[in-house]
């Protein structure tokens, strides 16, 4: 499994790369490849997501017409799934409120309740293998390149060169922001359907 290193330099290859072919000088430290990494982590949610599961959460009691509800500490937006935490069978019919999953059934007082959540960043990994499937990492590396080159075009730490003294980096920007769009069509994951 890749760690932050190894992304660092597939970044840092692909920066030798636009450097080679004329586009300017784009030499970054560790730390500022490893924030352009994480951003492109945070950045690609829902494109790439891990399924979570909470096992055996209580419900409660609420109303008069004995309803249960569930308290969540996340956004209940992402729930795609809600089971009787014992026999495992779906329940339908629920909703979602701010910090709640409501229209629960009297029997089962426990759920087991699947979201869906955004990969940890590179940072929380202490520089060991990374958790997300190797096959994420053309999408998280371009994205971050992205990032990188977007940096220093936009800052004016080294701004574009004039007519005659290089390529245009926005240009080429563009074209990679385009390519990252279609791998995030072909390689992203689907979303789960919701079982409400």
């Amino acid at each position: 499994m890749a760690n932050i290193a190894d992304y660092r330099n597939m970044v840092r290859d692909r920066l030798a790369g636009i450097e080679m072919s004329g586009y300017g000088n784009f030499e970054f430290l560790d730390s500022e490849l490893e924030t352009f990494l994480n951003h492109a982590v945070a950045g690609l949610f829902p494109t790439i997501h891990r399924r979570v599961a909470d096992a055996d959460v209580a419900t409660t009691e609420y109303g008069t017409n004995e309803f249960r509800k569930a308290d969540v500490a996340y956004d209940e937006g992402r729930i795609y799934l809600i089971e009787d935490a014992t026999e495992r069978t779906p329940i339908l019919g629920w909703s979602t409120r701010p910090g709640e999953v409501v229209g629960l059934p009297t029997d089962p007082t426990t759920v087991n309740i699947y979201r869906i959540e955004p990969w940890p960043s590179f940072t929380s990994y202490g520089g060991g293998a990374v958790g997300w499937p190797e096959e994420f990492a053309p999408l998280i590396v371009q994205h971050a390149l992205i990032t990188a080159l977007s940096s220093r075009s936009d800052s004016g730490v080294r701004p574009d060169p004039q007519y005659g003294e290089g390529r245009s980096i926005a240009s080429y920007i563009e074209t990679q922001t385009r390519w990252l769009e279609v791998m995030k069509r072909d390689l992203g994951q689907n979303m789960p359907g919701v079982i409400a």
